[in-house]
């Protein structure tokens, strides 16, 4: 598997030393097998992550049959008010072995978690795997229980910080910024629905515009006075009929000058 946006950077916070007696060899040996370790959990806990994210709210897979399993998993100390942390952890996992049929035989009806979350889990257990998924829950058939919890802990604990939190955060403010924005807009009367479209066109123009541009400004490798004359005006990609091939010395931004455009 190659780099995801979901491979965490663990890395090592204590110098490694040999024993007493050790050869570089045999300490070398520790080194990888340590490495190899850290890069299998960073690969099994992203694939993880890519697994779940398909079942968000909104997601590829995600419906209103999977949406309970998406937030036990995330959150089930919200559905076990009566357990602690660790028994909390014990039963996501047997939520998600479940799903991913490797429960080892023990029946989710018999865990005594709540009829409608069962038959969320079901229903994720029906959906079609991808070949990533598939291999991934063959791996972690071979791992050990514990092994699993950890794993699924660390997956769920960052689409928490990365995903969710934000989300929620933007849902919570979004209703004061509407409310600030139509009291802005009310203090402006100049600026028209017309002229806000307008503006906003620009926008939308860059955005079509920057998937050939790159950024907001091209700089070829060149040096001195010729850079200057490579780099694009943001105004000239932009406005109709400039196109993209003026360029800032051409347009005047220059010294603070504004562009003629």
């Amino acid at each position: 598997m190659g780099r995801t946006r979901y491979g965490g950077s663990r890395t090592l916070v204590r110098r490694l030393r040999r024993l007493p007696d050790e050869s570089r060899k045999e300490f070398r040996a520790k080194v990888s097998c340590l490495r190899k370790q850290f890069e299998e959990f960073n690969r099994d806990a992203s694939e993880i992550c890519q697994w779940l994210m398909s079942l968000r709210p909104g997601g590829k897979k995600g419906c209103d049959a999977t949406k309970e399993f998406w937030h036990f998993v995330l959150e089930p100390e919200r559905f076990l008010a009566d357990k602690d942390g660790d028994e909390a952890d014990k039963y996501r996992r047997l939520a998600f072995d479940a799903a991913a049929g490797i429960d080892g035989g023990t029946k989710i009806v018999d865990v005594g978690l709540s009829g409608s979350l069962v038959e969320s889990i079901g229903a994720v257990g029906n959906l079609a795997l991808t070949p990533t998924a598939a291999r991934l829950f063959e791996r972690l058939c071979a791992l050990d229980r514990s092994h699993r919890e950890v794993l699924i802990k660390a997956a769920a604990e960052w689409i928490l910080a990365h995903y969710l939190r934000g989300y929620q955060n933007w849902e919570c403010q979004h209703e004061q910024w509407e409310r600030e924005k139509a009291e802005w807009e009310k203090e402006h009367p100049e600026l028209t629905e017309s002229i806000r479209q307008q503006f906003n066109e620009i926008f939308k123009r860059i955005a079509g515009k920057m998937g050939a541009v790159s950024s907001l400004f091209i700089i070829r490798r060149v040096s001195g006075g010729a850079r200057l004359n490579c780099r694009l005006c943001l105004c000239c990609v932009v406005m109709e009929g400039t196109g993209m091939g003026r360029s800032i010395a051409e347009c005047g931004v220059r010294n603070g000058r504004k562009c003629q455009v």
